[in-house]
């Protein structure tokens, strides 16, 4: 038989026109079935299987001729080898032949045992899985695997996507990692059929990266007004931890720390500041602008001019932050400060100056020019408007000012000054005096003049203000009746001339008081007059007052203000029931007045019911519980109080007092400002208490009766709190006989001019 299979075989080579071989490795896993498929061109030929290390066929057809006691091989009926339970002896090379029209296929399959990979690992990972790189600097991850049979793919999985695979034992890849990468996990796996659980390795990624700096949204640009703090924190973001901070501006170095901080924000401070940190990998850097909010600066532009200019054009300009501006009403001040006008500029801050009556009041826009400016920052101390003027000098003709007068009165053979206030702008060149028949008045015995520089009360724009101007003083030594007449001064610039015309009037005593009536009223009297002309020199009034039948006068002098047209004064604590005679006169410096008729008064007397009264009128208006109880004590102490005056008969005095004429200020007016405020219903009215005690030289030595003690005897003391807001005591008045102060009236009194 065997000699018969060999003929075969050799028939079948001899047969062969043709031979198309393929070959393929098949891997089996130890006591694993696999089946051998040859590629069948027809179903109607029979298929020949060999096996490793023998020549006769395994099968041929579905005939197995393989001697096998395990039955291990089985051909399918689609004539493929089965093999099962495969172990190691059933490694090899199977083929098989088909022929068809005289052409053989032939495929061979090499069947190779499985070995699946190990030792899969990354080189250069720490034993805790991670990997470190540098932000922008390659790097390279390698993988390595002992790769088995057969060889599966390496592969390196990011994000689950495949980054790179390769079918040899080491895969490398390399790539420059970024700052997102930092964390990141990237993964070595080998794929394989060989392998039941999958094998694969994954490192965590450490980046190393630079500073990424930062601020607070709101600090990417700093809006600061003046005066404030400011503080600046720089955030930095970074592996490893920054080492250094630097703020800086303009290349200069500012401060060393991450945080910034400026105490007292000034408007030098704004600008572009930048901050820098720094670690090992390299620097990063932000950049914040700084913008201080301060208060405008203000400016103003303007040229001097001389009258008859049509406009003069004065420019006011702020300096700030933010740079809109408010412009508000310019002031017009004078030399001094004196509030002359205010005046409506343009919006952008210009003021016209308009020249609508020629040169005659043009002087009047000399001055200091206000211009007030906000952008509504305030300064640093809490102002939100902010100001600065400039002197406007405008040239023109001399000016007599407003304090000027056209008459002086004077005394006979005494010394008479008469006072000229000037505004020249430049200064006067001249100034002459000359009498009514135009002779020129020179400095010499009788006359002197003085010219001085000083501040003087003008008309500017209907306000009456100081301003720098000039005084000439006409001192005329001793006046004789030739020298009252009339004057002409006459004051001459580089621009023209102007002259004011003063008469001197020789004074006289003051005219006696007008319309003096007495009003009684309890235990007093109240006196009211009009004044008269005062003689051309300050005046004030006197009243002169006495008990009826009794020979010692009292005199007091009225602190009264002689501007007013009428004046009263009150006279308190005089005797209830007593009758009084007052009469009244005037004094200047050249002398009094003539006395008024006398005016018998009796004073009245206070009852009880008049002080229960008005205690309860005052207890009634009370608004609570407790000032009604506080009314009622004080007007019980009251009515004791005058039950134990009604039984006191007489009065001790154990004090002698003397009083002295008090002199006050005055005010000078004339015939004709005395006329015009007599025409005025101005009332000014002085209350006068006049409890005192008579000098001890004074006391009546012939007591008549028991009324008569009365009439010399009077409170002795008033409480502090009893003393009403309206009322002067003793210590306010003048007190002494009529003898005495007729008998010193020419004594200096502190308004004489020659003093």
């Amino acid at each position: 038989m065997k000699r018969n299979v060999e003929i075969w075989f050799c028939n079948i080579t001899m047969i062969l026109v043709s031979l198309v071989n393929t070959q393929e490795n098949v891997y089996v896993r130890p006591g694993g079935t696999v089946e051998l498929k040859c590629q069948n061109k027809s179903n109607t030929n029979d298929i020949t299987w060999f096996g490793p290390q023998v020549v006769s066929p395994i099968s041929k057809g579905r005939t197995i001729h393989w001697n096998s006691a395990d039955n291990r091989m089985s051909i399918t009926a689609l004539y493929n080898l089965r093999i099962s339970r495969f172990i190691n002896s059933d490694i090899g090379k199977y083929k098989c032949i088909l022929t068809t029209e005289r052409i053989s296929y032939q495929h061979e399959f090499n069947l190779l045992l499985e070995i699946p990979p190990k030792d899969l690992r990354i080189t250069s990972a720490t034993t805790n899985n991670t990997i470190y790189g540098i932000e922008g600097k390659e790097l390279t991850l390698e993988c390595k695997v002992k790769t088995g049979l057969p060889r599966g793919h390496l592969v390196w999985i990011h994000n689950r996507q495949n980054l790179k695979q390769s079918q040899s034992g080491v895969l490398n890849y390399n790539f420059k990692p970024k700052k997102k990468d930092h964390l990141s996990q990237y993964t070595c796996k080998i794929i394989t059929s060989t392998l039941v659980l999958p094998l694969f390795k994954t490192v965590t990624l450490i980046v190393y990266y630079a500073p990424r700096v930062f601020l607070k949204t709101k600090e990417s640009q700093m809006k600061i007004t003046e005066g404030q703090s400011l503080t600046i924190r720089c955030n930095a973001d970074a592996l490893p931890e920054p080492t250094n901070f630097t703020w800086t501006k303009m290349d200069q170095l500012i401060s060393a720390l991450p945080t910034l901080y400026i105490d007292v924000v000034n408007r030098k401070d704004a600008g572009r500041y930048i901050c820098t940190a720094m670690n090992l990998i390299g620097t990063g850097s932000i950049k914040t602008d700084v913008i201080v909010f301060y208060h405008p600066d203000v400016t103003i532009k303007y040229k001097n001019y001389t009258e008859g200019l049509i406009t003069e054009m004065l420019s006011c300009y702020g300096n700030g932050i933010p740079d809109t501006y408010i412009f508000y009403e310019w002031e017009h001040t004078s030399d001094y400060g004196d509030h002359i006008r205010f005046l409506n500029g343009s919006t952008n801050g210009s003021l016209s100056l308009p020249n609508s009556n020629g040169n005659e009041i043009e002087y009047q826009n000399n001055g200091y020019y206000k211009c007030t400016v906000s952008n509504g920052i305030p300064n640093i101390y809490g102002v939100m408007k902010q100001s600065s003027e400039v002197f406007l000098y405008v040239q023109g003709n001399p000016i007599f000012v407003h304090d000027n007068v056209d008459r002086i009165y004077g005394e006979y053979r005494k010394k008479v000054s008469i006072d000229v206030h000037i505004y020249s702008n430049p200064k006067y060149t001249d100034v002459g005096i000359f009498d009514r028949n135009g002779n020129r008045l020179t400095s010499g015995t009788n006359i002197k003049i003085i010219e001085e520089t000083r501040s003087v009360l003008a008309s500017f724009h209907g306000s009456i203000v100081r301003v720098k101007g000039y005084k000439i003083t006409f001192n005329l030594e001793m006046v004789t009746q030739e020298y009252f007449t009339d004057y002409i001064f006459k004051v001459t610039n580089n621009f023209g001339q102007s002259q004011h015309k003063i008469k001197i009037i020789r004074a006289s005593s003051p005219s006696l008081p007008l319309n003096v009536t007495i009003l009684p009223i309890s235990n007093g009297a109240q006196i009211s007059w009009i004044r008269n002309f005062n003689g051309g020199f300050n005046q004030t009034f006197f009243i002169d007052y006495h008990i009826k039948d009794d020979n010692i006068r009292m005199t007091i002098q009225s602190k009264n203000s002689t501007s007013s047209r009428k004046i009263a004064w009150t006279i308190n604590n005089l005797h209830p029931g007593f009758l009084y005679v007052f009469r009244m006169f005037s004094r200047n410096k050249i002398g009094d007045s003539n006395k008024t008729e006398e005016m018998v008064v009796k004073i009245r007397v206070e009852t009880k019911a008049d002080s229960i009264q008005s205690l309860f009128l005052i207890a009634v208006s009370g608004s609570s519980m407790v000032g009604f109880i506080l009314m009622s004590a004080i007007a019980i102490f009251v009515i004791k109080r005058l039950c134990r005056t009604q039984r006191q008969t007489e009065v001790q005095h154990g004090a002698c007092q003397t009083y002295n004429i008090e002199c006050g200020p005055y005010d000078e007016i004339d015939e004709h400002e005395m006329e015009d405020t007599l025409g005025s219903n101005n009332e000014t009215e002085t209350v006068i208490d006049s409890e005192y005690e008579l000098p001890c030289n004074m006391l009546p030595h012939n007591v008549h009766s028991v009324d008569n003690q009365k009439s010399i005897s009077s409170t002795s003391s008033v409480k502090s709190e009893e003393i009403d807001g309206n009322e002067t005591f003793a210590k306010d008045i003048c007190i002494n006989s009529y003898e005495q102060l007729t008998e010193n009236r020419d004594l200096p009194l502190p308004y004489d001019c020659t003093a």
